[in-house]
């Protein structure tokens, strides 16, 4: 369990009591992915044991947005709580991802799922708001999942264009319209960044 018991004891009058909740180990926790693309619109705020707080973050997504499992792990429950759907996902028997509220639910208890495989649709309605809310237990504690999401940066890719034949006494003509990205790396030719193609003549 994360909590340290601490016991007074031979003391007179005293009585034993409990304090102090200890969060996990940070290496106890696996990278997350985000169930949806949308940003982060509530962090966590940590509750006091039966008190009022945050319990998770809350991503951006509307109704019918797919929502797929930040990890790779055994659905350890999937339906309804209070009218809402909601889906948990153990990585590990300390470890429990839950994502919610779904408008639909797509998986079963039991059902092995990989990172990345949609689990359901956003409802688009938590607390009032377009959002999902994605929360992260480990030994029964509620851990701010936030440090714990890894998401993917655009990455620029290369490309090989064909260049317009050359007139005689003229410098070769490589017009926008055959800058063109393709998928997949090439050796030579332009980089395509942030959406826009630029010939690596233009970058030296």
């Amino acid at each position: 369990m994360a909590a340290v018991l601490v016991l007074l004891a031979g003391l007179p009058g005293a009585t034993p009591w409990a304090v102090a909740l200890v969060p996990p180990p940070a290496s106890d926790v696996p990278a997350l992915r985000p169930p949806v693309p949308g940003p982060t619109t509530a962090g966590f705020d940590a509750p006091e044991r039966y008190g009022p707080g945050h319990r998770g973050i809350d991503l951006r997504a509307h109704s019918g947005t797919p929502v797929t499992s930040p990890v790779a792990g055994r659905v350890h429950f999937a339906g309804s709580v209070v009218g809402l759907g909601w889906v948990t996902v153990a990585p590990t028997p300390r470890v429990l991802v839950t994502v919610g509220p779904l408008g639909q639910v797509g998986v079963r208890s039991g059902d092995v799922v990989a990172a990345g495989s949609v689990l359901g649709r956003a409802l688009g309605d938590h607390d009032g708001r377009a959002a999902l809310h994605l929360s992260l237990r480990v030994d029964g504690a509620y851990v701010d999942p936030a440090p714990h999401l890894r998401r993917t940066p655009p990455r620029a890719t290369l490309v090989r264009v064909a260049s317009r034949p050359a007139r005689p006494g003229t410098a070769a003509d490589t017009s926008p319209a055959d800058e063109v990205p393709r998928s997949g790396a090439a050796t030579a030719g332009v980089a395509a960044t942030a959406g826009a193609t630029v010939p690596w003549s233009r970058l030296r």
